[in-house]
Formats: structure tokens, C-alpha cells, sequence
């Protein structure tokens, strides 16, 4: 008799540890459940940030160039009228004038393909520039992809530690009910 008392005494001590270990380790788990919401949720932000960012930077790219092709092209096409104009005036004087027009419209050609290559390099350099914005955005892109990769890794930590407090959940609800069922 003493020892039945001594054994309940025991097993009741057993249960009541237990219950406490149980009810730790779920509030344990609930913990970690939403500490698993809080990362999802931060990584829904950081993707659309991330793709806002982009959009935006995508966008400020192309009114930066696209204004600074305009500036080149109104610059060029005015400079170009200008200097035009003066030419033609000089060689209408110059025809005028003596026999070495010819001379002079030769002159004003290779002054004309000149100013042509000239605007052809800085063309070239617009381009270049176009191309090096690209290249940024584009590195840009894959560090963000590298963030999101690494808080997916993060995630998928947590949801294996979820796994194996539910497994230990479990099993300690299945020594609980032997201790019960041994009482």
C-alpha cells in the first residue's frame, strides 16, 4: 500500500512536469509561429519594395536618358542650324566672289563630316552611358534576389524547427498518455 502511494506520488509528479514541459513547449511553438508570420510577412515587403525600387529606378533611368537625348538632339540639330546658315551665307559670297567656291564647299564638307563624327562619339557615349545604367540596374536586381534568398533561407530554418518542436510535442504527449495509462 505504501508503495502504490508512492508510485501515484511519483507518477502524479511526473504528470504534473509533464503538463508544465507541454504547455512550455507550446507556448514555445506559438513563438516561433509567429516569428514565422513576421518573416513572411517582412519578405512580402522586401519584395514589393524591392520591385518598386525597381520600377522606380527603371523609370528615373529612362527620363534621365531619354532627357538627356533630347537636350543632345536640340543642342545638335541647333548648333548644326546655325553653323549651317552661316556656311551657306559665306558660300554664296564666296561663289560670288572668286573661282575658289569649289574649294570652299570641299572646306565646308569636311567640316560637315567632321561636326558628323563628332556627333556620332558623343551618340556612342549616350549609349555607352545607357549601357551602364543598364548593367547597374541589373546588379541592382540580383542583390535584392541574393536578400530574398537568404530570408527564404531563414524561413524555411524556423519551419524545420517548427517540425521538430511539434515532433517533440508529440512525443512527449505520447509518454504523457503511457504515464496515464501506467497510473
Amino acid at each position: 500500500m505504501e508503495y502504490e502511494m508512492s508510485m501515484r506520488l511519483t507518477v502524479e509528479a511526473d504528470v504534473a512536469r509533464l503538463r508544465k514541459l507541454l504547455d512550455d513547449t507550446n507556448v514555445i511553438r506559438l513563438h516561433l509561429e509567429s516569428d514565422i508570420e513576421s518573416l513572411k510577412e517582412e519578405l512580402i515587403t522586401l519584395k514589393k519594395n524591392h520591385e518598386m525600387d525597381v520600377a522606380a529606378l527603371r523609370d528615373q533611368i529612362t527620363q534621365e536618358m531619354r532627357a538627356k537625348y533630347e537636350r543632345i538632339a536640340l543642342k545638335n540639330q541647333q548648333e548644326l542650324k546655325v553653323w549651317h546658315e552661316s556656311q551657306i551665307t559665306e558660300v554664296q559670297v564666296q561663289v560670288t566672289e572668286s573661282s575658289s567656291a569649289l574649294k570652299e564647299a570641299t572646306t565646308v564638307m569636311s567640316e560637315t563630316r567632321r561636326k558628323h563624327q563628332a556627333l556620332d562619339i558623343e551618340l556612342q557615349s549616350a549609349l555607352s552611358l545607357k549601357a551602364s545604367l543598364e548593367a547597374t540596374l541589373r546588379d541592382l536586381e540580383m542583390r535584392y534576389n541574393i536578400e530574398l534568398e537568404r530570408y527564404n533561407a531563414i524561413i524555411l530554418r524556423f519551419q524545420d524547427e517548427l517540425t521538430q518542436i511539434r515532433a517533440d510535442i508529440q512525443q512527449n504527449t505520447r509518454e504523457y498518455e503511457l504515464l496515464l495509462n501506467i497510473k
